[in-house]
């Protein structure tokens, strides 16, 4: 009898073998669990277990140099041991609740170990107005000028144009660097109602330290845009140059001959060239303000209002909602708008009349002014080469009391302002360093 290979009887259909739910859980688990790390962060006395190819997937600074059993030891300047907690647990659960004041370490640290989907996140996170207020975008930009991370200040500018004014009223604003405060205020996104606002902004920060401070008022000066302060202004301050402190005095005076000399030309109605035409501002309306209609006719605005005025902007939520922005086009033709948060989104009204009014009201003005600051600076220039040659003491007495009163007035306001500055800034200054509100930032 013929026995049959058993090999016939099996065929090469594919059998289902039963599903393996379990491996993806197990594994998502497992890396929640942080069971079975493969890699030590160290920092300090601090130290993290941590899975390597949680780490290589969302770092390109892990993704080569990150072998199985490696010790790292992240450098703690650029990644706090608090914020990599926050940094890994975005990593594996997709979202975490970072504190406000660690918002700005954590985009540092993102940007240090090359992790764009967290840099996005974080930036998708400042852009939602609901989530991160104005408050929080000042805060962010003071500290990342005091980090000295200055690409993230510049970025972090645009958001805080509009918050200026409210800038002037605070305690970091007083210590911010020179040259960071050259920056902000040569800045095309600063949100002002008037450039006389930017001028007195400068005189706010150099009195606070006036003896230390006073050799960069040139420097600063220069950021301030000379060209579009109102000519009534302009002759104000032209005929009151001999009651300024000297130093301040000899600073000025070549300033506004040259600014003279530009509105005059553009009075003639000839062509100035593009090389020496003034970039405008963001210019905004505060309806509150006590001298918005000083502003709109272009006339002279006090110091002393400007300072008060500044003192009561104390909430930037109430502040933003009530602005107006004003678009500019080169003739100098301004329409106000509606201020909806972006430079390029606005509910344009047609205000052709009142343009018309305030180019009148400024020509007039500068026509009557212009003669008598001329007048002035040449006086005040021929006084002050016959004093020079000839010596005389009595030139330098008159020099002397002038000024003395004008020093006194100087100082009390100054006094005053720094009184203002402090008690304006404690409530604001306590909600942002107490930190204790949390963002949540998700992965995009």
């Amino acid at each position: 009898m013929e026995r049959i290979d058993i090999e016939k009887f099996i065929t090469d259909d594919l059998i289902a073998m039963p599903n393996n739910s379990t491996l993806y859980d197990d594994l998502k688990n497992q890396i929640l669990a942080r069971k079975n790390t493969d890699i030590l962060m160290k920092q300090d006395k601090t130290e993290e277990h941590c899975h390597g190819d949680v780490l290589r997937y969302h770092s390109e600074y892990f993704s080569h140099c990150l072998p199985t059993g490696s010790v790292i030891n992240l450098p703690y300047e650029n990644v706090h041991p608090v914020v990599f907690k926050f940094l890994y647990e975005w990593m594996i659960m997709g979202s975490t609740e970072c504190p406000r004041n660690k918002l700005l370490e954590l985009l540092d640290a993102g940007f240090f170990l090359y992790m764009p989907m967290l840099v996005s996140s974080i930036f998708q996170c400042m852009d939602d107005k609901k989530t991160f207020t104005a408050s929080d975008s000042i805060d962010t930009y003071y500290k990342a000028l005091n980090k000295n991370v200055l690409g993230i200040a510049d970025l972090m500018l645009a958001s805080v144009r509009k918050y200026f004014l409210l800038m002037i009223n605070t305690v970091e604003y007083s210590e911010i660097e020179v040259s960071c405060l050259c920056n902000l205020l040569d800045s095309d996104n600063l949100g002002v109602q008037s450039e006389i606002e930017v001028f007195y902004a400068v005189f706010v920060w150099i009195y606070v330290d006036f003896e230390a401070r006073m050799v960069h008022l040139e420097r600063i000066l220069k950021a301030v845009r000379f060209k579009l302060l109102p000519s009534e202004f302009l002759c104000n301050i032209g005929m009151h140059l001999h009651e300024l402190h000297p130093d301040i005095a000899a600073v000025l005076h070549p300033i506004l001959q040259e600014t003279m000399w530009f509105h005059q030309v553009l009075d003639m109605e000839e062509d100035v060239g593009e090389n020496i035409k003034p970039c405008q501002r963001i210019w905004i309306r505060d309806p509150q303000c006590p001298y918005i209609d000083l502003v709109k006719k272009g006339k002279h605005i006090d110091h002393v209002d400007f300072m008060q005025y500044v003192v009561t902007l104390d909430n930037a939520e109430e502040f933003s909602d009530r602005l107006l922005q004003k678009e500019s086009n080169e003739s100098g033709d301004e329409t106000p708008t509606e201020y909806s948060g972006s430079v390029d989104e606005y509910n344009v009204e047609t205000t052709e009349d009142s343009l018309v009014e305030t180019t009148e009201n400024a020509e007039e003005s500068h026509t009557e002014c212009t003669e008598s600051v001329e007048d002035t600076l040449t006086e005040g220039t021929e006084s002050e080469e016959e004093s020079l040659t000839e010596g005389t003491e009595s030139v330098e007495e008159s020099l002397t009391e002038g000024t003395e009163s004008v020093e006194d007035s100087i100082t009390e306001d100054t006094e005053s302002v720094e009184d203002s500055f402090t008690e304006g800034t404690e409530s604001a200054e306590e909600s942002r360093t107490e930190g204790t509100e949390s963002v949540e930032v998700k992965k995009v």
